[in-house]
């Protein structure tokens, strides 16, 4: 997970159920405004993919180039998840 500039965040997205979606793991070393929403899963809603917190609302992507996702809607402080 990255804004516009170095990696803020790594997430393990697992392909085990959890709850309404799969299982997601924060790794250590996240950015402590990523990691105090404590996501814990994921799941794709349509061509979305969402990640849920604990508490709130989903946080939505799209697809862009390459495989990769850009958070919606689109702000100033762009996130982008990357696959590595």
């Amino acid at each position: 997970m990255r804004g516009d500039g170095p990696v803020i965040c790594t997430l393990a997205l697992a392909a085990t159920a959890a709850k309404d979606g799969f299982a997601l793991t924060v790794n250590p070393g996240c950015d402590a405004a990523i990691a105090k929403l404590n996501f814990s899963q994921w799941q794709i809603d349509g061509d979305e993919l969402m990640l849920m917190p604990a508490r709130g609302a989903p946080w939505r992507f799209e697809e862009i180039e390459g495989g990769n996702w850009q958070r919606l809607p689109q702000t100033a402080d762009q996130i982008r998840l990357m696959r590595q």
